[in-house]
């Protein structure tokens, strides 16, 4: 099984690079793991633990909704973490409403429930 996610990957400009570097300033003497830039992403969709099997299934299932998808600007609009300020496990940052975005994440939910409606027979 491996925990799986739909998601975008994300290159940041100057702007959110600067927040990023802020932010690991202050937590320098912190216990933090942190990503490198071409790992960060947004996430569309969390589908938890999926059998390896059954994952370029998936992957194929929405291929086609995901080309669609186009390159677009997102803007900021909020920080937080999970977990708690003593022991952050994730330090995210959330958009602004985006309606192409929304579209897509659309259009992939279909995508995969048609996969699953079809996989139950």
């Amino acid at each position: 099984m491996k925990r799986t996610f739909f998601a975008v990957d994300i290159r940041p400009d100057e702007r959110l690079t600067a927040i990023i570097q802020d932010i690991r300033s202050h937590l320098t003497g912190e216990k933090v793991k942190w990503v490198t830039v071409d790992l960060m992403h947004l996430t569309l969709k969390f589908l938890g633990d999926t059998p390896e099997d059954t994952i370029r299934q998936i992957i194929d299932a929405v291929d086609p909704a995901v080309r669609k998808i186009p390159v677009m600007n997102l803007h900021l609009s909020a920080l937080g973490l999970f977990k708690n300020l003593r022991n952050p496990r994730v330090i995210w940052i959330g958009i602004k409403p985006c309606p192409p975005l929304e579209q897509a994440v659309h259009t992939l939910d279909s995508s995969y429930l048609f996969w699953l409606f079809c996989r139950s027979g």
